[in-house]
């Protein structure tokens, strides 16, 4: 009897549940994100099971299958929160949100129900995870003068791209529910897993980043550091922070911090805050990153700097990418750095005009 080749279908579970349960190891022994690493783990087993159902194993209480839409959910935010705050890792009442799941499994509820169930569920979580992200993003400018590095818009993108391939398999089920298998079969399935992949290695990935720059809001800067004592002189604390940040140079830092500031000027942070926030009308990294600008474009003005790489400038007064330079040298002055230097070079070669004797 000749031997049939397995389908690209079960190929391609085949490596997902390998791929996805490397990934959960990874990720959990280096404990960059433990419901990332349980998210991992649960889509490797989805796809196991998905095989076992495939050829005939999984049948009566073992189809589990349905369960799994219960988990990515909860796991998806917890993720999200320890991306955000660095006292968001899961603690052991975090355990709770994995109840749903196991009741779907044990007592198998109707497929309609579980699902519909499922779907609300997954709303409620993907609220909660961008509400979390809102409050990265309006604080962090506040904390830090990189923030562009630690910028959780990677994480907004993921979810519309988990929405969109979520969108597609629905259609795709329904398509072939009613006898259209032309493009909603075995292959397309086949095809949103290794997207599903991607994704997976792609948030292992940017999470490992941010894991490294300390990205999280800790406890103490999650109030609102604009609040701070309204009686405090905030002109007279806010010439004192200029004349600290500008004779220290402070700018050239990279990850210059807040808390670096206010340590750097004997005040407490939520004073250094309010000071930038109340004199200078701008976040504290719009400040350190307008100082930035200032110094490069004294640097630029220097002849002798000319030839210099514009990169190698940049970097010297304390930015840390060159995109993060780009977009925040062309808002401030309207222009690239690239045409500042050309605006200079056309002055120098332009001839000096007398007046007439």
């Amino acid at each position: 009897m000749a031997e049939t080749m397995p389908s690209a279908l079960v190929v391609v579970e085949l490596l997902a549940a390998y791929h996805s349960l490397l990934l959960a190891v990874l990720v959990g022994l280096r404990r960059i994100s433990i419901p990332l690493a349980l998210m991992c783990a649960v889509f490797a087993l989805h796809m196991l099971v998905n095989l076992g159902a495939g050829f005939g194993l999984m049948v009566g209480p073992l189809d589990v299958s349905d369960a799994f839409g219960l988990f990515y959910g909860p796991l998806f935010y917890l993720f999200v929160r320890g991306l955000v705050y660095a006292e968001g890792q899961p603690r052991w009442r975090d355990a709770l949100h994995g109840l749903p799941g196991l009741a779907v499994a044990v007592f198998h509820l109707p497929v309609v129900a579980a699902r519909t169930f499922g779907f609300v569920a997954l709303v409620i979580y993907v609220l909660a995870a961008f509400r979390a992200l809102r409050r990265h993003r309006s604080r962090s400018p506040q904390l830090r003068s990189d923030d562009l590095s630690v910028d959780l818009r990677w994480v907004h993108r993921s979810i519309l791209v988990f929405a969109a391939v979520a969108l597609f398999d629905i259609a795709r089920s329904s398509a072939r529910a009613v006898g259209q298998l032309a493009w909603a079969g075995d292959e397309m399935l086949a095809l949103i897993l290794i997207v599903v992949v991607g994704l997976l290695s792609t948030m292992a990935w940017r999470s490992t980043l941010h894991r490294q720059l300390h990205g999280e809001i800790e406890a103490a800067d999650q109030t609102e550091l604009a609040n701070a004592d309204k009686a405090a002189d905030y002109q007279t604390l806010f010439a004192v922070i200029d004349q600290v940040v500008e004779s220290r140079q402070l700018w050239r830092e990279p990850r210059l911090s807040l808390n670096d500031v206010a340590e750097a000027c004997g005040l407490h942070a939520r004073d250094v805050s309010g000071a930038i926030n109340g004199v200078a009308r701008v976040s504290f990294s719009d400040y350190i990153n307008a100082a930035r600008v200032d110094a490069f474009d004294r640097l630029l003005g220097d002849p002798n700097q000319r030839q210099r790489a514009l990169l190698e400038l940049a970097f010297e007064v304390g930015f840390n990418s060159k995109s993060a330079f780009n977009r925040i040298y062309s808002k401030l002055r309207g222009r690239t750095p690239t045409a500042a230097l050309r605006e200079l070079r056309s002055a120098d070669e332009a001839p000096v005009s007398r007046p007439e004797s």
